[in-house]
């Protein structure tokens, strides 16, 4: 599990000779580029890039495709898919660049041992299961609360 974390954490950005591409949408400071991520409260992901090179932002297959918006220096940019990314061509200088999009919520129902579970997710994320466990919640989101998403146990 901890290599995998590291795997991730080393693959969040990543740079070779077609530009930077941006695999996870995690928060990461690396030295020619800043990423803040909304994620899950918010489908909103910002990325500086301190040197001019072509951008690619995995788009997660959740995300609702109409609701896909792109500014680059706070103008709207026409979107360009490659693949599972999107496309920002190299810009003159530094730039800051913006990906928006609707995140889904959506209900599945999980049998363990015999008991039903309403999991709720937000986009990629667990934000809910019920019923609770017996003696504490099996899952508390603590941190989507703090944003104002409704809970109650």
């Amino acid at each position: 599990a901890m290599d995998a974390l590291v795997q991730v954490w080393q693959s969040i950005a990543t740079r070779d000779e077609k530009g930077v591409r941006v695999n996870f949408l995690f928060s990461k400071t690396m030295d020619d580029l800043e990423i803040r991520s909304d994620l899950p409260v918010r489908g909103r992901v910002e990325i500086d890039l301190k040197q001019p090179a072509d951008l690619y932002v995995r788009i997660p297959k959740y995300a609702v495709p109409e609701t896909l918006r792109l500014t680059v220096e706070g103008t709207e940019f026409p979107r360009q898919r490659v693949g599972n990314y999107l496309w920002v061509p190299k810009q003159s200088g530094r730039s800051t660049v913006v990906v928006e999009f609707k995140q889904q919520i959506r209900q599945e129902t999980e049998t363990i041992a015999g008991t039903a579970y309403q999991v709720e997710w937000l986009g990629d994320t667990v934000w809910n299961i019920t019923p609770a466990g017996k003696y504490a919640p099996l899952y508390y989101p603590a941190r989507l609360v703090m944003y104002g998403y409704p809970y109650s146990p």
